[in-house]
């Protein structure tokens, strides 16, 4: 793999004796009271035979009827929020699927593959998974390795015209490029990016190495556009990375970019007006920092990491935004040749950062550690107001884990599929109990709404809706989005 982070060779690192004694502590508990006001909890143990033999990898989805979906390179599973796990899908030897995968407005889940059917000439696939079928459809082969711009595509993002958007790294013949495809699979490369010296971007963020490789996906913006941050590139004389957009059709706007040191690897989240995202090193330890970007370019530091006191460092993944309206990650640290300390932490819209749970064990030595360790995603936030993740290693058979992280008081929410859609269309939004639903207003503005499943409705988006809070009233109450959805005209 050409340009990408290498970052943990050897994991078998130890960590301080501390974190050995409490992932021991730990290995007997299924699960731990937190003193920061959350609970986490091992919902499920990868076992070593069958479909899910394979360690967890990849971010979890939601789907329709609130069932996550998962993937272990070779395989796809479903699970419960209570960590009922059915195997869904043999992919066969050979695959390394482990992107994590996107919900579609069509209800079918999307997603990409680095490697297909042991070929590693091949840069991945595309393809399509019927969680009511049980069917897996490749809609789209990327070309060989060194034929095309193809190598190592991300998860896809659903953008707000139905199409899924997505990048890929690199190989010896550009510097990345994103690409649109739509749900039938029609392909089509957006953007080759051609590094600093075009006054462009290059390489698309992805940390990892060898199979283990992170490719960070898309955002979609309140403007309805897709953001992202690369590895190198700049418009300003310089080649330290930068965060870029990019419209449905293709045209692109360096936005921000950054100094020398940072290494910006891990995307952005949006909240308000606001960008918000990690980086790999820099700041006052140089092990990665936290940072704000307003809409004026203005860039702040909010946290700089220091494995000594925040048990994180050297952020992998993107941030997720919780039901409480704070960010939160999961530190998968790589330090030192080898792993570091791991966490579960939060950080507030204005920079107060807290350590939620550091119980995981010590990579290479983790195994019955129930809590697992060599975390292989970051947090997905599930409608019921719950976080849940997955490990590479510990528990029961030392393959892994699926955990849960659960807020004090926190509510459950409603997610529309894209936090962005033209004012008029119909818009597909998870939650639970909407077989009672009794309204569905946006921003105060009542919408139109056909319930499709308990768990799934649309609403058409009111012509004169403003940007704000998506609000589906029930006979048990009020449930409300996460994060602002704006209408787009």
């Amino acid at each position: 793999m050409k340009n990408a982070v290498i970052k943990g060779q050897n994991r078998g690192t130890k960590r301080l004796a501390f974190c050995l004694m409490l992932g021991a502590a730990l290995a007997a508990l299924p699960g731990a009271a937190l003193a920061k006001g959350a609970t986490f909890a091992p919902i499920f143990s990868f076992a070593p035979y069958g479909p899910t033999g394979n360690q967890g990898a990849g971010m979890l989805v939601q789907d329709r009827h609130a069932t996550m979906y998962g993937e272990t390179g070779d395989s796809i599973y479903a699970i419960t929020p209570d960590g009922t796990e059915t195997p869904v899908a043999d992919l066969g030897l050979g695959a390394e699927c482990s992107s994590g995968m996107t919900l579609g407005a069509d209800g079918l889940l999307y997603g990409t593959c680095a490697i297909w059917q042991d070929n590693e000439s091949s840069s991945g696939i595309i393809f399509q998974f019927n969680p009511k079928k049980k069917s897996f459809n490749v809609i789209y082969s990327f070309p060989p390795y060194n034929a095309a711009d193809t190598e190592w595509p991300s998860a896809l993002t659903l953008g707000p015209d139905g199409n899924f958007y997505g990048t890929t790294r690199a190989d010896d013949s550009n510097s990345g490029t994103v690409f649109q495809i739509t749900p039938s699979g029609t392909f089509t490369t957006l953007h080759v990016f051609q590094g600093y010296l075009q006054n462009d971007g290059a390489f698309p963020s992805a940390v990892g190495d060898g199979y283990d490789v992170n490719p960070i996906p898309l955002t979609v913006g309140s403007d309805g556009n897709l953001y992202g941050t690369t590895d190198q590139g700049g418009n300003d004389g310089f080649n330290h990375g930068v965060l870029y957009r990019i419209t449905t059709s293709g045209a692109v706007t360096i936005v921000y970019n950054f100094a020398v040191g940072l290494s910006p690897f891990a995307g952005v989240t949006q909240v308000g007006d606001n960008f918000f995202g990690q980086t790999a090193i820099g700041g006052t330890s140089n092990q990665g920092t936290i940072y704000k970007l307003n809409p004026k370019g203005k860039f702040t530091i909010l946290h700089s990491f220091d494995s000594a006191s925040d048990d994180a460092a050297t952020p992998d993944f993107r941030l997720t935004l919780g039901p409480d309206g704070n960010l939160y990650d999961a530190s998968s640290a790589y330090e030192s040749g080898g792993y570091g300390p791991e966490s579960l932490y939060k950080i507030t819209p204005s920079g107060n950062y807290t350590d939620e749970f550091n119980g995981f064990g010590t990579a290479g030595s983790c195994n019955q550690v129930q809590a697992g360790c060599v975390l292989t995603s970051g947090l997905y936030l599930h409608t019921n107001g719950r976080f849940y993740g997955v490990t590479e290693q510990g528990g029961s058979s030392d393959l892994g884990i699926v955990y849960s992280l659960k807020l004090r008081g926190a509510a459950a929410i409603v997610r529309p599929l894209v936090p962005a859609a033209k004012a008029g269309h119909w818009l597909g939004i998870l939650g639970q109990g909407f077989s009672n639903a009794v309204s569905v207003s946006f921003h105060g503005k009542p919408a139109a709404f056909r319930v499709i499943e308990d768990t799934y409705l649309e609403a058409k988006v009111p012509l004169d809706a403003d940007k704000g809070a998506i609000i589906v009233k029930t006979g048990n109450g009020e449930q409300h989005s996460n994060t602002d959805f704006s209408p787009l005209r």
